[in-house]
């Protein structure tokens, strides 16, 4: 059955990417962290928790995993080429560390890290639909990742990255399942929780270390109402936004996601040598750091279109 895209979850998605990307760019005024790139990831999680189909069969659904997120992972890994070229150079000790690499999960960590949300949230979902009891797993979830952080075991996969995400996830389930926009007055609550947490967070810990990725966090707590608060006060007004024909580029870039996310940095690398007389990258301007975000942005989505054109099984994609 075909689903209705909804434009405010493209138009986030699409803000999500764009985050990510000038996170990678931007290495000046650590403050840029809380107020900007903190909810990139969770973004993520959050809409899939909001877009996610109960009731598919088990079968159905890992077909999807498979196809929508390993395909691709398998593909922009370049596992094969390099697998080869590593192997030509005689460089076995560099293969085996590659293959344990890929089969760990920590080339493009993102990947195996959604997957392992997407199917503990799928058991989760079977098991209990109550809104309650969603959000209370989700935050148990949370707390296991956190805690799971140094187990070194539970880096393959980036299972406690996935850990942490499901608390995200289990959030966009909850607000579908109360079939409502998020009302002004909650907004404005987030807006002066966040503002506050945000004062307490620079004054208590300027710059200080608040990864997703990693699991990193001077203050969990802290991270965790900066991101829910900052999270809340964005999904409410992108809601309220009517999404004109100028927001179109944010859709398809939200729409292009995956794949505008395992290219950037190619793509990052190639502007880089094109660029370099003129304007090479330099994290710590931030300006340039934008334009190059743009550039990485607009590039690596004409290259999805366009792979989502020719062969779109290989971005897990449906053929029309």
């Amino acid at each position: 059955m075909e689903h209705k895209r909804l434009g405010w979850v493209d138009g986030l998605r699409g803000l999500a990417v764009f985050l990510v990307v000038l996170g990678h760019l931007y290495k000046g005024f650590p403050l840029i962290f809380p107020f900007c790139t903190l909810i990139a990831m969770p973004m993520f999680y959050f809409l899939a928790g909001y877009v996610f189909h109960e009731g598919k069969p088990l079968g159905a659904f890992l077909k999807g995993l498979f196809f929508r997120l390993y395909v691709p992972y398998l593909i922009f890994s370049l596992l094969p080429l390099k697998s080869m070229l590593l192997l030509l150079n005689g460089d076995l000790s560099g293969l085996v560390e590659y293959w344990k690499d890929f089969f760990s999960g920590r080339i493009f960590w993102f990947l195996p890290s959604f997957l392992v949300t997407q199917m503990l949230f799928y058991l989760l979902s079977r098991l209990e639909a109550n809104r309650l009891v969603l959000l209370a797993a989700g935050g148990v979830c949370f707390a296991l990742g956190v805690a799971a952080a140094d187990v070194p075991w539970m880096d393959i996969w980036c299972v406690n990255t996935a850990l942490t995400g499901m608390l995200y996830m289990c959030m966009g389930a909850v607000l579908k399942k109360s079939s409502r926009g998020i009302p002004l007055r909650e907004i404005a609550a987030a807006g002066v929780i966040y503002l506050g947490a945000l004062l307490l967070c620079i004054l208590r810990y300027p710059g200080g270390a608040m990864d997703f990725h990693l699991v990193d966090y001077d203050n969990p707590f802290l991270f965790l109402v900066l991101t829910v608060s900052e999270l809340w006060i964005c999904v409410g007004i992108a809601q309220r936004l009517h999404w004109p024909m100028a927001a179109a580029p944010w859709q398809v870039l939200g729409r292009e996601t995956l794949v505008v996310y395992l290219t950037h940095s190619w793509v990052q690398y190639g502007l880089s040598i094109v660029f370099t007389s003129v304007m090479p990258i330099n994290g710590q301007l931030f300006f340039r750091s934008i334009v190059y975000c743009i550039l990485t942005c607009t590039v690596s989505m004409c290259i999805s279109l366009g792979i989502g054109y020719v062969c779109p099984e290989l971005v897990g994609k449906k053929r029309r």
